[in-house]
């Protein structure tokens, strides 16, 4: 049965005992007895298990978030191979991000300019001034200046086209500015190092808890989950007890 550190084993069920739901809510990760070796191992394996796992694109975003969050840590991959599965993963989650972008704009997103400011009107004209054509021809560079524009807009006219229009707009342009930022640092082959150290190794843990989660979810069964995770890269193979973990 797959277990990874931090999870509580299965009950005894010869007595009777209350299923205790917080445990999932139990980051792994941030085990203190996880040397800061042992997490950078671990999870550039499970980045290159994924990058293998991933001919149809399936796990591009949790690629590309996971490989962002080891590279503020640690510093750059120097596998060349899973460099380039993750220049490639954080193309396509780019690309669907704006994808995701476009539909919204130009179906929900318009109908509700439509609807609060009518057309045509000057707020209708500063979110599609060339019409939807635009956002459907727009180049990458030009589809910053959309999201941007789109995003300002919205902050403008909250009152008029609600909270919950300018919500979505955030939440659609930041995801896909975020995934821009990291294709252009794939593409630049740099590193990203933004962040103090203690929070880039919070931020590296909550990923890799959401990967695993998400994976969890995904495939609904321990063991192909168990695929994605060598957990014996979180053990020690010198020490006789529990690893000790790294002070820096």
């Amino acid at each position: 049965m797959v277990r990874l550190r931090g999870i509580r084993p299965e009950p005894n069920f010869t007595t009777k005992v209350m299923i205790d739901l917080n445990r999932f809510f139990n980051n792994p990760f941030t085990d203190r007895a996880i040397s800061n070796t042992e997490l950078q191992k671990f999870a550039e394996d499970h980045l290159a298990k994924l990058a293998a796992a991933n001919d149809e694109g399936i796990w591009d975003a949790l690629l590309t978030d996971g490989s962002a969050a080891y590279e503020a840590y640690f510093g750059g991959l120097t596998d060349a191979s899973l460099r380039m599965a993750l220049q490639k993963a954080a193309t396509q989650t780019m690309n669907s991000r704006w994808a995701e972008f476009v539909k919204w704009m130009t179906t929900r997103g318009e109908a509700r300019v439509k609807d609060r400011a009518e057309k045509p009107s000057a707020v209708y004209t500063e979110f599609f001034p060339l019409g939807l054509s635009e956002y459907h021809s727009a180049t990458v560079p030009q589809g910053q200046t959309l999201v941007n524009r789109a995003k300002a807009s919205a902050a403008t006219h909250a009152a008029l086209l609600g909270a919950d229009f300018k919500a979505k707009v955030d939440e659609l342009a930041d995801g896909y500015l975020s995934a821009r930022e990291v294709q252009m640092e794939r593409k630049g082959g740099r590193a990203d190092g933004r962040g103090d150290r203690d929070a880039a190794k919070a931020a590296l843990q909550d990923r890799l808890f959401v990967n695993l989660l998400t994976l969890a979810m995904a495939t609904k069964d321990p063991a192909k989950c168990a695929i994605f995770f060598d957990q014996s890269l979180l053990e020690n193979p010198t020490a006789a007890g529990e690893p000790e973990p790294d002070q820096a």
